[in-house]
């Protein structure tokens, strides 16, 4: 697959939950989600990530935090 710009891919696994990917433009996987229950979760997901990355502080801690 010929990728020219980043991009997130998102789709239904065996498990019947969501996740994404984001990639980049070479094709190299950048990030993977958790599950999701449901579409609509995974895009809002998405979509948060695009508003809230770009402008996010990049902060080194000692231990990170479970979440």
């Amino acid at each position: 697959m010929n990728m020219k710009q980043e991009r997130f891919e998102y789709g239904c696994m065996n498990d019947d939950e969501w996740y994404f990917l984001l990639k980049s433009p070479k094709g190299k996987l950048i990030l993977h989600s958790d599950a999701y229950p449901t579409k609509e979760d995974c895009c809002r997901t998405i979509d948060a990530v695009k508003q809230y990355a770009i402008n996010a502080q990049i902060i080194q801690v000692d231990t990170l935090e479970q979440y």
